[in-house]
């Protein structure tokens, strides 16, 4: 895939957030079901607890004469027990909460509750050790045995699953991690991160057309859209859908302008319609934006900056692309494969040494991406058999690769017409 993508990983505490959340409002549930007990001698809440946990319910104008009394759904040692997790859970003492469930007496309780609230306690363990994989070694195993039981409790825990997908995925267990992630996204069909998740596994599978289709509904499932947008834009230039790549690489640049990857994409895509304004503005942006990491240009920088000089020699003079082309230039080593290059096309000064540098060469890339180089020069120069057979012999030079290739493939028709 056409992709190459610099996002913020998904945040992990997000869904440990969400898990507290779930968790208190069983929390409350619980409290709800207390405070309808009727009779004395009930133990007061800790007043570290939250007022909206000890309020009790309204009391009707009047009563009937012989109320029923409620069933008693927990005990004062559970109360006092579930308000212990409580408090552990807000202090993040996550397996000091999941040692307090040995103490429940769950008879008292309803059952489908309170393991769904240990299912959430183990998924958020999990989620810790899988955001601490960097820095242990054994994080992930310890987040697939969080996960495992919590799934053990409650299979339809999204945070388990959701987890549990991704580290099959990371294992290359591609089958069983969608089964997992397509299993959480039926369960929360809104959530944007388990949407993006699901279409990446869908992409390791080769099934592009189906993450294609998730990717484009999570772009609405979010305002912080920015994960979606690339890796649609990025399907739909791979599945020839090119207008809608470009508009979605335009707004990937909206929502964070430096990302230049995204400028080298409608690049390539402006070249493919013969817009070569656009395609100079678009190769001048993914240069100045790329990560400048010493006096000297990167390889993605060079072919930046040749890509630009090469589409803007298409619409004008030499004389107005010089001060760029000077200016590229004091940053390429003299008697360079660049440095030749710029000669060749500000001065057709440089075609003979990079001919000779194309005859000696042996590694396949450098080889076809001077011929490619080449093949611009003599489109530049009006010379279209000459560059159709640059472009013929680069297709023969060997494996695929880099941006040359990808804009050679775009030109398919020409080159194996005179091949």
């Amino acid at each position: 895939m056409m992709l190459l993508f610099h996002a913020t990983e998904r945040p992990t505490n997000f869904k440990i957030i969400s898990g507290i959340f779930a968790i208190s409002c069983i929390l409350c549930i619980f409290a709800s079901c207390a405070s309808t007990e009727v009779g004395a001698g009930l133990k007061p809440a800790p007043t570290s607890v939250p007022v909206s946990l000890t309020t009790s319910v309204p009391i009707p104008d009047a009563l009937p004469e012989s109320p029923p009394s409620p069933p008693s759904l927990i005990t004062d040692e559970n109360r006092e027990t579930l308000y212990g997790i409580f408090d552990d859970i807000q202090n993040e003492n996550y397996q000091a909460a999941l040692v307090l469930f040995d103490n429940l007496d769950v008879s008292d309780l309803k059952k489908s509750e309170i393991r769904n609230l240990k299912a959430n306690v183990l998924s958020i363990l999990g989620s810790q050790s899988y955001k601490n994989r960097k820095k242990d070694k054994n994080a992930l195993k310890d987040a697939v045995y969080y996960y495992d039981m919590a799934l053990d409790i409650n299979p339809d825990d999204t945070m388990a699953l959701q987890g549990r997908g991704n580290i099959l995925r990371k294992e290359k267990k591609y089958e069983a991690a969608f089964r997992d992630l397509d299993r959480a996204a039926s369960l929360e069909p809104k959530d944007y991160w388990i949407a993006c998740d699901k279409g990446n596994v869908l992409i390791d599978l080769g099934r592009k057309k189906e993450a294609l289709e998730v990717f484009e509904q999570a772009i609405n499932l979010s305002e912080d859209n920015f994960v979606a947008l690339v890796f649609a834009a990025g399907l739909n230039e791979e599945l020839k859908h090119n207008g809608r790549a470009k508009e979605l690489y335009r707004a990937v640049i909206d929502i964070k302008p430096e990302y230049y990857f995204a400028y080298e994409r409608l690049g390539v895509l402006y070249m493919n319609d013969g817009n070569w304004n656009d395609a100079k503005n678009a190769f001048g942006l993914a240069y100045s934006r790329s990560p400048t990491q010493s006096a000297q240009l990167s390889s993605a920088e060079a072919d930046y900056a040749l890509l630009a000089i090469v589409n803007w020699l298409k619409i004008d003079t030499k004389e107005k692309v010089q001060p760029f082309i000077d200016t590229v230039m004091r940053r390429i080593p003299q008697n360079s494969d660049n440095w030749y290059l710029l000669r060749t096309f500000m001065l057709g000064a440089g075609e003979k040494e990079i001919t000779r540098m194309i005859q000696k060469t042996a590694e396949p890339l450098e080889k076809g991406r001077l011929l490619f180089y080449l093949g611009q020069y003599y489109d530049i120069q009006n010379k279209p058999a000459a560059a159709n057979r640059m472009y013929a012999e680069m297709s023969r030079s060997g494996r695929p690769g880099g941006i040359e290739w990808q804009i050679l493939q775009n030109m398919e028709k020409r080159w194996k017409e005179s091949a």
